[in-house]
């Protein structure tokens, strides 16, 4: 799991979850994941691990912090853009919105593509 220190988890990557845990591992063994996006504003994250036994019926090792990491900052417009961030949620998303105003011609329109 990933979390950036607020309670909960942001990402929870489990093998109980989508079944593809090993039938068994030898007695040394490493698990890497890989995210190949990773949508993340600026901040410390932190990365949490516990290994169960076969089936999830026993545990192996505890909920345990195995790493962290840091986001780095990407270029800001908007005239809040420095303030922001540590208000905000931790993960950035494609959106877009449209201002439309019934009183005026022109409408609004942002777009923001990480």
């Amino acid at each position: 799991g990933i979390t950036d220190g607020r309670p909960g988890t942001l990402v929870n990557c489990s093998m109980l979850t989508d079944g593809r845990a090993p039938d068994r591992v030898g007695t040394q063994w490493e698990c890497r994941l890989r995210l190949d996006e990773l949508p993340f504003l600026s901040r410390l994250y932190q990365v949490y691990c516990e290994v169960h036994g076969h089936g999830g019926r026993s545990k192996l090792m505890k909920w345990s912090q195995v790493t962290a990491f840091r986001m780095l900052p990407k270029p800001v417009e908007g005239p809040v853009s420095l303030v922001q961030p540590g208000k905000s949620g931790a993960i950035e998303l494609p959106y877009e919105w449209n201002v439309i105003d019934e009183g005026s011609p022109e409408s609004s329109t942002g777009r923001s593509l990480p």
